[in-house]
């Protein structure tokens, strides 16, 4: 008796996007920044210290903590296209994103 394995990719079928990316911002003096963070261990702190330090370096930054404002984004799992849209109503100038671990 003979076996037949079946072999597949476990990953799934990959589409390439070309994206463009968004224009740089060129100082965040007065800008909206938001915190993104996917709620494994040590995110919320890495960008905690990101924000005092930013802070410190540039005046008038405001922060948008996500965990907080739309805590439905805290997933280790891609967001919603609703979840992404109430995190785009906060009109963020720009985004950083901790996944730590």
């Amino acid at each position: 008796m003979s076996l037949v394995w079946d072999l597949v990719n476990p990953e799934g079928a990959v589409s390439s996007t070309t994206l463009t990316p968004a224009p740089r911002v060129r100082s965040l003096a007065g800008k909206r920044v938001g915190l993104a963070w996917n709620g494994k261990p040590g995110g919320q702190e890495a960008l905690e210290e990101i924000a005092r330090l930013l802070d410190q370096s540039a005046a008038g930054v405001q922060f948008i903590r996500y965990w907080q404002a739309v805590p439905e984004s805290v997933s280790p799992r891609e967001l919603s296209v609703g979840t992404i849209a109430a995190m785009a109503a906060h009109r963020p100038d720009l985004v950083i994103v901790s996944q730590a671990d």
